[in-house]
């Protein structure tokens, strides 16, 4: 008895992990787009090349550039990790957060050293619509951001 619920479990937890990276892929399928949010002019561009999602995400108010960041996720890594290069800061590197929960709608990457953001989620609302969240301190204090964006026609 014994025996077979060992292999009952093993098979359990071997299910999950295929059906988990099924679903990465599919939600990285998903992810690669380009995005606007829904409240200002800020948008995200997600593209797959080979095993990475390689993005960008600029706001804009005019012609003048609030803010551009150089994005990245590399899907060939366990856990997956989330890298951000934004000019002017951390001496041109980029800051990694590593992926800490996965379901078939939704990534959340954390990196608790970090100030602010600590934690990056995205999360499918349907087909077109997403919304990220990031969170953690900025002097010492709670900080939260919520954005929805809509995925911008071709």
């Amino acid at each position: 008895m014994a025996i077979m619920n060992a292999t009952f479990i093993v098979f359990i937890m071997s299910s999950c992990l295929l059906a988990n990276g099924q679903s990465n892929s599919e939600f990285a399928h998903w992810l690669a787009s380009t995005w606007k949010n829904t409240a200002f002019n800020h948008t995200e561009t997600w593209k797959q090349e080979g095993n990475t999602l390689q993005g960008h995400g600029l706001a804009m108010e005019g012609n003048d550039t609030l803010f551009y960041e150089r994005l990245e996720i590399n899907l060939d890594v366990n856990p997956m990790v989330y890298t951000s290069w934004v000019k002017g800061q951390n001496n041109g590197s980029g800051i990694k957060f590593k992926l800490t929960e996965a379901t078939d709608t939704s990534w959340l990457f954390e990196n608790p050293q970090h100030d602010f953001p600590k934690k990056i989620q995205y999360t499918k609302i349907g087909e077109a619509i997403m919304y990220a969240r990031v969170s953690g301190h900025e002097n010492k204090m709670p900080r939260e951001e919520h954005f929805y964006f809509i995925r911008k026609e071709d």
